[in-house]
């Protein structure tokens, strides 16, 4: 037998041990096989297939048990170039369409939607190019589902189109609630992690366009953020029932934390800006110091979740701008004497002349012009601005004579 087809019997012998054993084996099945062959000084290309499915395989235990995506995609793109230079090209497409899974939730968390669904595309062509792997991973498939409708959803919305991004996010939800009751029933820790995931995105829509509705004054800001409530309690509870988290799902929860405090800071400017619009020519001062606080308590929550997610930091900050032009506005305005009176003012001054004028002509009070003028004036003053009129009495002195 030549050496050729030694070394592909080799391989195919101990991929065939790989599928049969248990996933927590794997690692310690190709440890073994890989230091029977340095001892039997084996083929070279086997020995260094042997280090390639090592690669993969700890990739995979990396995203399982710390989910750091960008370890793992290193571990599967040497473990893709070594399958290649072999020209194992089943190993090869399964290493690959991992690697871009891997980059797909990369892009994600970097805010990269498009280029991340982009990725997510091609995973299934690569997983079904991999041979007697493609079973093996079709709960993966599953897996990837929730990042690729959840990457489309959002996509959507950041292109303003609600709608469609709505749909996109509701099945992306009920993808990650499958995952967690098909695959991980006896596993509460994965379970609540995942069911964690769902609510999240949920979420997520609601806050983005309740957002969007507080920024152009649509009343449907209420109802939505009382939707993101809900969505963010229920996600929090959750991810605390699962315990430990991997890095990503730490990251979701931190940020779901900062969605709860956000519900409250949203409802609040809210509050205030309906407050003012609700036709009220004296609209009293507000105070920000409560929305402040939460929005503060926001940005602590969310750059806890590290600075990929440092695009959610504009959304406190652009609320915060809002919260401080708001107390502007709402602010009294002391030394205006009110921010209608001079208006006020000059109707009641019309009124009160046109009446006095005709009840002088009726009755013939013989009122001067001056003292008929001033007494209107006066009362107009007196109606605009109050007790405030008062810094005026030094224009009318003939009145203190009448």
């Amino acid at each position: 037998m030549e050496a050729l087809e030694v070394f592909k019997d080799d391989v195919a012998k101990v991929t065939e041990e790989i599928l049969k054993a248990e996933e927590s084996s794997i690692l310690v099945l190709i440890e073994t096989r890989l230091q029977e062959a340095e001892t039997k000084q084996q083929d070279v290309r086997y020995v260094e297939a042997l280090q390639a499915l090592w690669r993969l395989y700890k990739a995979l235990e990396v995203l399982k048990n710390e989910g750091d995506f960008a370890k793992s995609a290193a571990l599967l793109e040497e473990a893709s170039a070594i399958f290649e230079k072999l020209g194992l090209g089943d190993l090869k497409s399964l290493a690959t369409g991992l690697r871009y899974y891997c980059a797909a939730i990369l892009d994600f968390q970097g805010g990269d939607f498009q280029q991340g669904s982009k990725l997510l595309t091609q995973v299934q062509s690569y997983l079904d190019n991999a041979g007697k792997f493609s079973s093996r991973f079709n709960s993966l498939m599953d897996h990837i589902k929730i990042d690729q409708l959840f990457g489309m959803g959002a996509q959507c919305i950041r292109s303003l189109e609600y709608e469609l991004g709505r749909t996109y996010i509701e099945q992306s939800s009920q993808a990650a609630e499958k995952v967690a009751n098909l695959y991980y029933a006896k596993d509460p820790a994965l379970k609540n992690a995942f069911l964690g995931i769902a609510a999240y995105q949920t979420g997520f829509f609601y806050f983005s366009r309740a957002f969007r509705n507080l920024n152009s004054l649509d009343a449907q800001y209420a109802a939505d953020t009382e939707k993101l409530q809900a969505c963010a309690e229920e996600a929090i509870a959750c991810f605390e029932k699962a315990g430990k988290l991997s890095k990503v799902r730490q990251s979701i929860y931190r940020i779901t934390q900062g969605f709860l405090e956000l519900t409250y800071a949203m409802r609040g400017l809210g509050d205030a800006l309906y407050h003012g619009l609700e036709g009220n020519f004296f609209p009293a001062p507000w105070d920000p110091a409560p929305v402040k606080t939460r929005l503060e308590n926001a940005k602590k929550f969310i750059a806890l979740a590290g600075p990929e997610q440092a695009s959610f930091l504009k959304f406190c900050s652009q609320l915060d701008d809002l919260a401080a032009n708001l107390a502007h506005i709402r602010k009294a305005q002391k030394k205006d004497f009110g921010i209608f009176s001079g208006l006020i003012s000059a109707v009641i001054f019309l009124i009160v002349f046109a009446g006095v004028s005709l009840l002088n002509q009726i009755l013939n009070l013989k009122l001067e012009g001056l003292v008929l003028f001033g007494t209107s004036v006066s009362m107009g003053l007196i109606g605009g601005f109050g007790f405030g009129a008062l810094k005026f009495r030094q224009l009318f002195p003939f009145l203190g004579k009448k």
